[in-house]
């Protein structure tokens, strides 16, 4: 269900951004491709990937914290 709750709000943004006559009511402009998307999307995955290392990690030092506790036991 957020799935496409998400899907409407980007349709949404996407509508005052693009549509002509929404620039009078909101005071905006057309975005081009580059900035508008490609670079916020690279910023997006590249901290999609950094959290996921992160996350990896984390959970490798947890299993390997568990190990050592349990040699002592």
């Amino acid at each position: 269900m957020a799935f496409y709750i998400i899907g409407v709000l980007i349709l949404l943004q996407m509508g005052i951004i693009y549509l002509p006559f929404m620039h009078g009511i909101f005071h905006t402009t057309s975005v081009n491709f580059f900035f508008g998307w490609l670079i916020p999307i690279i910023a997006g995955v590249i901290v999609l990937v950094i959290t996921e290392i992160i996350k990896l990690a984390r959970i490798a030092y947890r299993k390997e914290s568990g190990k050592k506790a349990e040699q002592f036991n």
